[in-house]
């Protein structure tokens, strides 16, 4: 199975989790049961926590770098001599 498949799952699961967290922390605050600053304090964390989350669910891994060898077509002390011409009237040689 494919690893990224396997981390962007996690990765959402764990974001429905910190999301249904705050949706809890917020609900509590509403209630009284937790101070305001707390609840800010706590959501702040949880949304800080969420963009890791997302930051990590979207890496994608570094591709991987293959280096091919250089190949040349003749030996650089095997090289032949080539021999031009000059043909006049537009006709190639």
């Amino acid at each position: 199975m494919n690893f990224q498949m396997i981390k962007q799952q996690v990765c959402r699961f764990l974001m429905s989790a910190m999301g249904f967290l705050l949706l809890v922390i917020f609900c509590a605050a509403a209630e009284g049961t937790v101070f305001w600053l707390v609840a800010l304090l706590l959501g702040l964390a949880d949304l800080v926590g969420m963009n890791f989350l997302c930051g990590l669910a979207e890496s994608k891994p570094a591709p991987k770098t293959q280096s091919a060898p250089v190949r040349t077509s003749c030996a650089a002390g095997t090289r032949r001599a080539v021999s031009l011409r000059v043909v006049r009237g537009g006709r190639a040689a």
